[in-house]
């Protein structure tokens, strides 16, 4: 599935608004900490919309897009398999009735499940701790389930309008 064609990659920019927070919430947030607080969570997730308006969404006029980072997914921007590959580990996930996501670990899967994933977030197992960004959240807008996939096999692509 070779469907960077229907945008511009914007890989390197994705990357680089990764190691840029990365390095934000590890050196400024944590400290040397093994957690944040969830004040310090709030005040970072200022920062962090900043940082992917300026380095990824402002060159496409879309930054108020911004604020669906982490919530609704921003409709424009989505992943396709960094390589020509037919299926890729993923996780899925759906919320519960109280609101809470639950993943399944379901192995192998089509790559199709991207063609109408929208990109969530950067997403990390302890929002508390550490970061290093290994996956990314996607969500289908159809069914709202959610996909989770390691960031080394994607390609970020934002699409074109």
């Amino acid at each position: 599935m070779n469907d960077h064609h229907l945008g511009n990659d914007i890989t390197t920019e994705v990357l680089l608004f990764s190691e840029v927070a990365r390095h934000v919430w590890n050196t400024v947030f944590l400290r040397g900490k093994a957690h944040a607080s969830a004040v310090a969570a709030i005040r970072f997730a200022v920062i962090e919309r900043e940082l992917l308006k300026e380095i990824v969404l402002d060159s496409f006029d879309m930054t108020s897009q911004a604020d669906n980072y982490g919530g609704a997914g921003i409709e424009a921007l989505t992943v396709v398999p960094a390589i020509d590959i037919s299926a890729l580990p993923m996780q899925l996930g759906e919320r519960d009735q109280h609101g809470n996501m639950r993943w399944q670990v379901t192995g192998l899967q089509s790559v199709s499940l991207l063609r109408r994933a929208i990109f969530v977030r950067l997403f990390d197992w302890n929002p508390y701790g550490a970061l290093d960004h290994a996956h990314v959240e996607m969500k289908d807008p159809l069914t709202n389930r959610h996909i989770l996939i390691e960031k080394r096999y994607c390609k970020f692509v934002m699409k074109a309008r």
